[in-house]
């Protein structure tokens, strides 16, 4: 009983955590009691939803399962935007004349503004310096890299190796955000290369090796960690292609 109600506390916590204050959560529980209740016709809707909550806090699926996956991601299945608009909509769809149709949705509106967050308040947005999306000194680094080869395998820092998925498909990495836990599987050579990547010190005899092991072509570090010596390059057959852009950019030697 004690791991059951563990888990449960769990499943809670992440429950709570996705939805923030329960603002939302509550207009999206009155929305389903709403449609299942009074308008019958859409409970065709609601039973899948039923069941897919079911499945997601099912302490056994936890257990064997859904704790070894990112746990929160299964609420994205949830269609709460759905039900909450449709339930609106049978609303409004009830009554008789325009001017309590105009007043239902104003006061709907109202309550979907407060219990809701705006996006654009202290949202930190800017102009984006490409129609790409991401910073222009990630895409002046992976274009330099691209002009070197149309399909370079890469060891990147972060956050290069986010960006670079969002650039280009071409661009192979060693690892990107599993090491940050997003991806359900890494391994321990992933985790240490990131590691020594992001270290202000790193060892380059380690980072070298396994990047010649695996024949990484590029190898890519912050411009303020220490530089490699030239004899540990020659070593493993790399050498300094230059800085771009804040970033150290190693290639392998090539026949």
């Amino acid at each position: 009983m004690e791991a059951l109600k563990n888990i449960m506390s769990t499943i809670y916590d992440y429950f709570c955590d996705f939805y923030g204050d329960r603002g939302y959560l509550t207009l999206l529980l009155i929305s389903i009691v709403c449609l299942f209740v009074l308008y019958k016709k859409d409970r065709h809707i609601i039973w899948p939803v039923f069941i897919l909550i079911f499945i997601i806090i099912n302490p056994v699926l936890y257990k064997f399962l859904f704790s070894k996956l990112i746990f929160w991601r299964l609420f994205w299945m949830i269609p709460e935007v759905l039900i909450i608009a449709l339930a609106m909509t049978r609303l409004v769809e009830s009554l008789r004349s325009d001017r309590q149709k105009i007043a239902v949705i104003g006061l709907l509106t109202v309550v979907i503004m407060l219990v809701g967050t705006n996006i654009h308040k202290n949202g930190g947005f800017y102009t984006a310096d490409n129609p790409y999306k991401v910073p222009q000194y990630a895409v002046n680094v992976f274009d330099k890299i691209l002009s070197l080869d149309d399909s370079p395998s890469t060891i990147l820092p972060e956050p290069l190796y986010i960006y670079a998925r969002q650039y280009s498909g071409n661009i192979e990495m060693m690892y990107g955000r599993d090491v940050q836990g997003y991806i359900v599987y890494t391994t321990d050579e992933r985790t240490g290369m990131s590691a020594q990547i992001e270290s202000d010190n790193p060892d380059y005899n380690y980072i070298f090796a396994i990047a010649a092991g695996k024949g990484i072509e590029f190898i890519v570090l912050d411009v303020l960690t220490p530089a490699a010596d030239v004899s540990i390059q020659d070593k493993f057959g790399y050498h300094e292609i230059g800085d771009l852009e804040g970033f150290r950019i190693y290639m392998a030697d090539r026949p």
